[in-house]
């Protein structure tokens, strides 16, 4: 049984890579799409037993964190000194990620003054990523893409939705980064 199986696998595997590695199948766009367009998911496209829950030697976990950035994080807070306030400053945060286009500004929101364009990014990180929060008292996380700063309005933590410890898709925080001069 469990050779049917890796076998029912193997050929998943083969036509899985001649799907998603072809850019053929994909829409032309302005954005990038980097597990297409260099090979990443092809190269590692592969499949898990079902049986005993594991990936075989052949099989390779998705790179799905490809990039190192800089975060800007602020813990929040302020000081008092001689009576005047001054706000705790921004540190610098070093994330491994993925930056994916989540709206391009092409998108278009409808408000009582008008139609307002939306531009955002989804950041993948394993670290943690932080929107605000009034009730922990620390600002958005922001980040520097493509000469544009972007702050960190939602939060999604995929950390431990894991089946029995074991995940083809690793933990990891997503983070919608919207442009701060669009806000």
């Amino acid at each position: 049984m469990n050779n049917a199986l890796n076998d029912i696998g193997r050929k998943y595997m083969q036509d899985g890579r001649g799907i998603f590695g072809n850019s053929g199948y994909l829409v032309v766009t302005n954005n990038p799409t980097p597990l297409i367009d260099e090979g990443r998911l092809m190269d590692h496209f592969g499949y898990k037993t079902s049986l005993a829950m594991e990936i075989k030697i052949h099989m390779s976990l998705i790179s799905l964190f490809n990039r190192v950035e800089i975060l800007s994080r602020n813990d929040g807070g302020s000081d008092y000194i001689d009576f005047e306030y001054i706000p705790k400053e921004s540190y610098p945060v070093e994330v491994e990620c993925n930056i994916q286009p989540y709206r391009d500004g092409k998108n278009n929101l409808k408000l009582p003054d008008g139609f307002r364009s939306v531009y955002a990014i989804e950041v993948r990180s394993p670290s943690e990523l932080r929107a605000s929060d009034e009730l922990e008292g620390w600002l958005a996380d922001e980040i520097t893409y493509e000469g544009r700063t972007f702050y960190c309005l939602d939060i999604a933590n995929w950390t431990g939705h894991s089946s029995n410890g074991s995940s083809l898709i690793p933990n990891h925080y997503l983070g919608l980064f919207y442009r701060r001069d669009k806000v």
